[in-house]
């Protein structure tokens, strides 16, 4: 989609610059990322947990983002893996909305 945007001759931004094509962002940069995240906003992640995020959502920008946002959201001041279950059952079923603070 994206590239057509750029490569469509019919499109409004056909040959505005040069395409560059992103590598995915490594998992242990996301960790680090989501980690200091965290903390940033007196929040506190497990590392394990951290590391789960990107490997679900396969280092997805977008979705690692939103993920982490979630867990950040329903979290208090630490977020643990074994309270924070029922989200990524979620997330393997397909079902990318959020989830509540009482779950």
């Amino acid at each position: 989609m994206m590239a057509d945007i750029f490569n469509n001759p019919s499109k409004p931004f056909y040959r505005f610059g040069d395409i560059m094509l992103l590598q995915k962002i490594e998992t242990k940069k996301w960790v680090s990322f989501i980690c200091k995240s965290f903390t940033n906003t007196n929040k506190r992640i497990e590392e394990k947990m951290a590391e789960i995020i990107p490997i679900k959502m396969k280092n997805h920008s977008w979705y690692v983002q939103q993920l982490a946002h979630y867990t950040w959201q329903i979290s208090q001041k630490k977020s643990y893996l074994y309270r924070n279950k029922y989200c990524f059952k979620r997330i393997d079923s397909g079902q990318y909305t959020a989830v509540s603070k009482g779950n």
